[in-house]
Parts: C-alpha cells; structure tokens; sequence
C-alpha cells in the first residue's frame, strides 16, 4: 500500500472514529435523559408527592463546593451568589398533643357517682361532693334514614255531600303539597343533596353508595340516583350563568385543565379523551370555581365564553392558551412559578444538580415574600398596588439576580439534558412568570387552581368516566357548586341543600341569584 493510499485510509479512519465518537456522545445523552425519566416516573409513582425541601439538603450537599470549584472554570456564572448569605429560620417543633373535641359538637353526659354506702368518712360524717372530674369520649351515629310522610288533609261539605263531579260546584278540598324538587320520586333535597355531596365530595361512585343503602334495608338502585342527578341537574342550570356572572366580577381568573372519560360522544370513540377545563375567579371574598365539559384540550372558546371580561388571566405554559390570548384586548396574561420550580425540583432530586439546587433555594425567598403578603391579608382588601410595590421591592430583585444566573448558566449546559430543559422552559416563559411583579392581582402561581383540579382527579380515580355528555355536564356543574362551597368555608352538603329546597319556589332569575347568594352566606 503506497502512503497515498495509507494517509487517505488514515483520514477516513479519523472521520470515522469521530462519528463513533459523536453519536456515542449523543447515546449516552439519551440513556442518562432515558434514567432520569425512568427515576422521575418511580418517584411520581413511588415517592412522596410532596415538593417541599429543607434548604440544609441543599446547602449541607455539593452545592456550594461545586460552586467554589466551578468559580474558577466559569468566572461569572456564580458571581455575586456564592457568597450571598440564604437566611435558614430555625423553629422548635411542639409535641403534638390531642386536639380537643370541637364545642358544637352536642353533648351527652353521663354522671358516675359512688355507692351511697361509700358516702360515709371513717368518723362517720357524710361526705360532701366537692367537685368532679371530667372527661370527653367521641361516639357516632351511623346515617339515620327516615321516611317524610306527607298528610294532605281533604275537606267536603256534609249538607250537600258535594264532590268533585258535583254539577252545583260544591267540591272536596285537598291541602296542596309544597312545591317538590322531584315530585314523582321518593327522594327529598336532604337525600339528593347527601348523595351529591357522597359523590362529589367524598368521591363515592353511586354503586358503592347502592350497597350501602343495601345494608340499610334500602334498594336504591344507581340508575336511579343517575336519574335523580339528571333531573336536578335540568332544574338547576340557570345557577351556571350565575356562577359564570360571579367569575367575571373578579380582576383575575386562573384557568387549568385535566382529561374525562366520557361515552357516548357523537362521531367519537369511547375511548377518546375529552377534557374538564376549570375557571377560578370572582372577588378574593367570593371565590367562584366553574367546571367546564369540552370535547377537546384546545382554548379556542375561552376568549368568546369570556367575551365580555377584561382584567388578568393566568394559566399554565399550553401552548394553545398562548396562541387565544395572545390578541385579546384588555387582558393580560400570567404564567405559573410552580410549574418553573417544579422543573428543578424534578433536577435536584434524580441529580442533585448544583443549578438546580440554587434555582430553589433563590425562588425559596421570593416565595417568603409572598408568605408576608398573605399575612397581612391584602388580597382581600383588594390593595393591589401594595402587594406590587412589597413585590417590586423584595421580589423583583432576586428575580432579576436569577435571570442573570440562568442567562449565565444555560450556555454551559447540554440543552437536551434535564437542566437544559428546566432552564429554556424558565427562560421562555419569563415575561410571564414575572408579570405578578408588576400587577399586583395576579399570583406567583397557579396553585389555588390546580388545587381546584385535585378533587375531580381523586373522583375520577374512583368513578373513572360519565356515561353521557348529559352526564358529564351534570358532574361538571356539581363539582362547580361543591367546589365552590368548600372554597367560601361553606358545608357543601348544606349548600346543595339549600338550594335543592328553594329551586322548586324559583321562576325568576332574581330568584337563583338571591337563593345562591343565601346558600353562599353572601347575604
């Protein structure tokens, strides 16, 4: 072989030991994301649910040595935080003891006292009482069913035995009933407004709620409370314009979504996924949840649903939430802190990333300061421009120190590697996580809505899917009453009951808005 050919066969064995190279470079890349979503997914199914993180994991591990190190390697990345002191308030934790019974709960006493031969001292004096001691013990009663028997009183004339087929119109009076929510069923607003509260509130499917009335001695079968769901629903839909009304009177609405089983779609399978979209608003005093039923997660209908709102809007990162309310005059929108720090959190605990782990602990602070707001109870005062200029002052620098660091800090990380992500979702997303600063009416995150989500996602863990669109829409509505009681520190049992008793005397809308506003304790 000539040394033509040997160089030729050399550059080309170069070429190739570099491609080896490249793409063992991009594999090995692709195994480690692989391990850390594999590692995610045990700890979602496996871990605690919890993100909460004592800042001692963070500053007593490698965080601040690999700091010091990489100082020297990248000047400026870390400049001006390594040595920024991150306050770590100690706190003394009481043993906890057992909480006393609440004071409306009733009583029942029961007096022990000693044998009357027992009352006499040994010198042969009576004893005298001179105090006693006490204590508490919690018993229960199981549901006590019982049956409302109705007793019309009827009344005729014995002079002329008239009836109701007499000609000379002398007639038997019967007393009338009270209008009924149901009045061809045997079902009362206490028993729909328990089985609504059992399957929205405490997430019972109505199968199981038939075997317990089957110990009872009842046969209440569910296609029956499915019916009875139905039918109450039909009679109070006009409480969904009310709700909607008392969303829009808020200066700020948070909007999330999750996905519903639902059968029996037109043109659809039953198998395909339609969505509940949750709206969260109305005054601070009077927060209103509203579930929506949609066949599909696209928020193309928001904007004309809300066609006459103008104020603050805040949502997670979906895009097609971006793309609707890009061009929507007089909103502005706001993104969610949580989703952000949930993104290192996901980093530092497959990781330990030295990033990650200061992200965290600078988004602690900021956090803290919105700890202070909410103790001073602003928000409910409506002093908007308060809580912007405690923000301004206190949160926007650090804000802006972070910005600086992750500007820093995502040149020298692979851009597909886990902190890569984190860091360019933080950093897209900026102008809206950050717009809280500057209004003061919207939250560092959207939390109090997903919040809203937990409890259908809980229901639907147990019921799993509504039979019908009908069915959907029903639940959807319940939720929105229920959700919304739980929400203004109201029974949810004694709402819907409430309003099950009123709807039946209800014709006008004066007369939904005055009765949701009773059942509310708004008035």
């Amino acid at each position: 072989m000539s040394r033509e050919e040997l160089l030729a066969e050399n550059e080309e064995l170069k070429v190739l030991l570099h491609n080896i190279q490249k793409d063992n470079a991009s594999l090995r890349s692709k195994i480690s994301s692989l391990e850390n979503l594999v590692l995610g997914y045990r700890k979602e199914l496996y871990g605690s649910k919890s993100e909460k993180i004592d800042p001692s994991e963070i500053l007593q591990g490698k965080l601040f040595n690999e700091i010091e190190e990489s100082q020297n390697d990248s000047p400026g990345l870390y400049n001006g935080h390594a040595d920024e002191k991150v306050e770590i308030h100690s706190h003394t934790r009481k043993k906890p003891g057992r909480k006393p019974i609440p004071d409306h709960i009733p009583r029942e006493e029961i007096i022990h006292d000693i044998p009357e031969s027992e009352k006499i001292c040994n010198c042969g004096q009576e004893l005298s009482r001179i105090g006693e001691e006490t204590s508490e013990k919690l018993d229960i009663i199981p549901q006590k069913v019982f049956v409302v028997k109705h007793i019309r009183y009827k009344y005729a004339c014995k002079h002329c035995n008239g009836d109701e087929r007499n000609e000379a119109g002398s007639v038997i009076k019967t007393a009338p009933l009270p209008p009924q929510l149901l009045p061809q069923s045997i079902a009362t607003p206490g028993l729909v407004a328990y089985l609504l509260t059992s399957k929205f509130v405490d997430h019972l499917p109505f199968y199981r709620m038939e075997k317990i009335f089957r110990r009872m001695g009842l046969e209440l079968p569910r296609s029956t409370m499915c019916n009875w769901t139905k039918q109450v629903y039909e009679k109070c839909k006009p409480f969904v314009s009310i709700l909607k009304q008392q969303l829009l009177e808020g200066s700020l609405i948070g909007i999330d979504e999750t996905t519903l089983q639902v059968m029996k779609e037109p043109n659809r399978s039953n198998t395909t996924k339609s969505y509940m979209r949750l709206f969260r608003g109305g005054h601070p005093d009077k927060p209103v949840l509203l579930y929506l039923y949609r066949e599909t997660r696209s928020a193309e209908f928001i904007p004309k649903f809300l066609n006459r709102y103008q104020g603050c809007i805040q949502t997670d990162a979906f895009s097609s939430y971006d793309s609707n309310f890009r061009n929507w005059k007089g909103v502005l929108h706001g993104g969610c802190f949580a989703h952000a720090r949930r993104k290192f959190y996901s980093v530092w605990q497959s990781e330990e990333d030295r990033i990650a782990g200061y992200v965290i602990l600078r988004l602690r602070e900021v956090y803290a300061v919105e700890k202070e707001i909410r103790k001073q109870k602003l928000r409910s005062l409506c002093l908007f421009s308060k809580i912007q200029k405690i923000r301004e002052e206190k949160s926007k620098p650090i804000l802006d120190d972070l910005k600086t660091f992750l500007d820093s800090a995502y040149s020298q990380v692979l851009p597909k590697s886990p902190i890569g992500e984190a860091i360019r979702y933080t950093l897209n997303e900026w102008e809206r996580l950050t717009i809280y600063l500057s209004h003061g009416e919207f939250y560092i995150d959207n939390n109090l809505v997903e919040n809203g989500i937990r409890p259908f996602v809980i229901g639907r863990k147990n019921w799993l899917f509504s039979g019908s669109p009908d069915g959907a829409e029903a639940s959807t509505f319940f939720f929105s009453i229920v959700q919304t009681a739980i929400a203004n520190k109201k029974d949810p049992y004694a709402v819907l009951r409430t309003l099950f008793e009123g709807v039946p005397a209800s014709h006008l809308t004066q007369d939904f808005e005055s009765l949701f506003s009773k059942s509310m304790g708004w008035v």
